[in-house]
């Protein structure tokens, strides 16, 4: 924990191992005294972005539920419209709000699922990379995936 003394020079600071200071900051935590091995193996790097993903995919969920309230306060015309298409449309989500709940639930779903697996990804890199290898990053993002997907669909089905 911490810092130690230097075995090498027995804290004199005459040696290259401690570079003269007479002490050595641990390799292992940093100086921190933690050591978090269960994040870097394959089970944490798989368990970890998934929970990332999770609670950034319900984040996502809610806020887009918020924003398109929000805006359906203000568009209230959209109760009159009968048909209106996707594509390049801003209001498309908002209309969806309003006339098919569940259709809007369909496309939040599958945007914030996109999104959260992205940013969740992004996010265990920062956090992360300099502590893992390369490979057990990208299985554990490989298995973290599935998960994600599975929890994102069996919240669609339970919100319908």
């Amino acid at each position: 924990m911490n810092d130690s003394w230097c075995a090498a020079c027995q804290g004199t600071g005459n040696c290259y191992t401690c570079e003269g200071k007479g002490w050595f900051t641990c390799g292992e935590c940093g100086g921190t005294g933690f050591i978090v091995h269960w994040m870097y193996n394959l089970i944490g790097a798989t368990v970890v972005p998934s929970f990332i993903s999770v609670l950034l995919f319900l984040g996502l969920f809610i806020f887009n539920g918020w924003i398109s309230a929000f805006y359906l306060s203000f568009n209230e015309w959209v109760y009159e419209v009968s048909y209106m298409d996707f594509w390049f449309n801003p209001s498309f989500m908002i209309w969806l709000f309003a006339k098919h709940r569940g259709r809007w639930a369909k496309w939040a779903t599958g945007i914030s699922l996109i999104f959260s697996v992205y940013f969740g990804a992004l996010l265990f890199v920062l956090l992360s990379l300099k502590q893992i290898i390369l490979e057990t990053f990208v299985i554990g993002m490989l298995l973290s995936i599935p998960v994600a997907i599975s929890f994102s669909i069996f919240f669609y089905k339970s919100y319908i």
